[in-house]
């Protein structure tokens, strides 16, 4: 998964993207609230001019990947806190189709990964074979249509979605797949992805979900 964030900059993009500021402003719901410039009921827009604000966007995400994704650690957005309330848009999205040698390796890359979770952790091997089967049931969603998808945890369940994370860290991997070798805060750090099989297994052992 591939994914270029923040770009142009919040103070950039009315100037840079000015067809696009439009429609995505157009696009936002509850806009008295989440208007960035002009809601009369967002708080943020009311702070004195001096002040020091957060940046409250516009925020752009364009990220390139596949249904088949690897399933580890490969995703676009991993956990972290956001500093306010934020309203995500979906504004556009198409196919990406993978020629017959593309698909191929991906499928290569899969099975290695099983082979090397089968080495490196053997209790979990039997559930990671479950894991991409299990990925696109037990949400009863059809996966293949969905353009973005987000995982939101009440904030009273993050002690325990904590606890998880430090309890499981050695199961979980960061980009390209690497193990986490040191866990500094289990959220701020930005590492972590939960995939469906450690959803699953945070609320049998948490009672948690998103």
């Amino acid at each position: 998964m591939l994914k270029l964030k923040y770009w142009p900059p919040s103070n950039l993009f009315e100037e840079l993207l000015p067809r696009h500021f439009v429609k995505f402003i157009t696009a936002l719901p509850f806009r008295e609230y989440s208007n960035p410039k002009c809601g009369f009921l967002n708080l943020a827009v009311k702070l004195p001019k001096k002040s020091l604000k957060l940046d409250m966007g516009t925020k752009t995400y364009v990220a390139y990947g596949i249904n088949e994704k690897l399933g580890r650690g490969d995703l676009v957005i991993k956990l972290h806190f956001d500093m306010s309330d934020a309203v995500n848009v979906l504004m556009h999205t198409t196919e990406v189709v993978l020629s017959p040698g593309s698909f191929a390796k991906v499928e290569d890359v899969k099975k290695k990964h099983i082979e090397q979770d089968k080495s490196e952790l053997k209790e979990l091997f039997d559930a990671s074979l479950e894991h991409n089967k299990a990925e696109k049931e037990s949400r009863g969603h059809d996966l293949e249509k969905i353009g973005a998808l987000w995982d939101i945890f009440r904030l009273q369940d993050v002690p325990l979605l904590q606890q998880y994370l430090l309890k499981h860290y050695n199961e979980l991997r960061d980009v390209h797949c690497a193990h986490v070798r040191q866990v500094f805060h289990p959220i701020h750090d930005q590492t972590f992805y939960l995939t469906e099989h450690h959803k699953r297994k945070l609320k049998s052992e948490f009672g948690v979900e998103p």
